[in-house]
């Protein structure tokens, strides 16, 4: 029950942080994500420890939910401490990216269609 919760949590984190640059940029937000997906992948604490990585890779180690959730899935797996540290650390992700997104959608001018064009004719069934 754990971990599905955990997993709950981390995809609307998830969803909801890919959805940032997607709602700023459109299609070309995929881009942004791509370079965020791998720079997570070396950032998430797995391959590389904390200690060791570069200045850029820690800053994207907190700011991103796969740090987060890499280590709520070793905690639950295999024990250890700082459970509810990388809980609401993922948690504070996802309000985060929650209320930027609110604030793009918010903003951000929807296009309008033009309701003034002629309907086209359908045709009649006989």
């Amino acid at each position: 029950m754990k971990m599905w919760m955990v997993h709950s949590l981390q995809l609307f984190v998830s969803i909801e942080f890919t959805s940032i640059f997607i709602m700023l940029l459109g299609q070309g937000g995929m881009l942004i994500n791509m370079i965020f997906v791998l720079s997570q992948s070396i950032a998430n604490g797995t391959s590389m420890s904390p200690e060791m990585m570069p200045g850029y890779f820690k800053f994207v180690s907190q700011i991103t939910p796969m740090f987060y959730s890499t280590h709520l899935d070793y905690n639950i797996l295999f024990g250890g401490g700082k459970t509810v540290e990388y809980a609401v650390g993922l948690a504070l992700v996802g309000l985060g990216a929650f209320v930027i997104n609110t604030a793009i959608h918010h903003f951000k001018k929807a296009k309008q269609t033009d309701t003034t064009q002629e309907s086209v004719q359908q045709p009649v069934m006989i």
